[in-house]
């Protein structure tokens, strides 16, 4: 932005400081380093600090609370939206896993029955591969052992 557009604006909304200096080329020289003709972002504040009025800048900064409020409730209510809707999620989650329970068929064994087993792999009387007893050979079978 050109230092003349931003002088021109500020005469316009009537926030310079009263008796302030517009006059381009002396700003300029006062303000720039160097002389080079522009302004840096440093250079640009400290002129802004000294030609905008004393209450315009309290205005400023008023004005930049309010906004900033304004996006801390936004951020808040934000919070507390995603905080229902978790909350809402978990409740149902719940719920389901609560109907889920009561449909499932029951575990629970009668009075006085013994736990169940599960059915064994062999007969108890045939332990080995082969066609022997342990009574027979003992752990000493071999399919190639012929005995009883």
């Amino acid at each position: 932005m050109e230092l003349r557009t931003f002088i021109a604006a500020k005469k316009k909304e009537g926030v310079l400081a009263p008796g302030v200096d517009t006059n381009i080329q002396r700003l300029m020289d006062t303000y720039s380093a160097g002389g080079t003709g522009f302004l840096d972002t440093v250079e640009f504040a400290r002129l802004q600090e000294e030609i905008i009025s004393p209450q315009d800048k309290a205005m400023g900064t008023l004005e930049q609370v309010g906004i900033s409020v304004a996006f801390q409730e936004e951020n808040a209510r934000l919070a507390q939206t995603t905080l229902n809707e978790v909350r809402n999620d978990l409740n149902f989650f719940v719920a389901a896993q609560d109907k889920a329970r009561l449909h499932a068929p029951s575990t629970a064994r009668e009075p006085n029955t013994p736990p169940l087993q599960p059915p064994p792999l062999v007969s108890p009387s045939r332990l080995h591969s082969c066609a022997c007893t342990p009574a027979c050979c003992g752990s000493d079978c071999r399919p190639s052992r012929r005995c009883c």
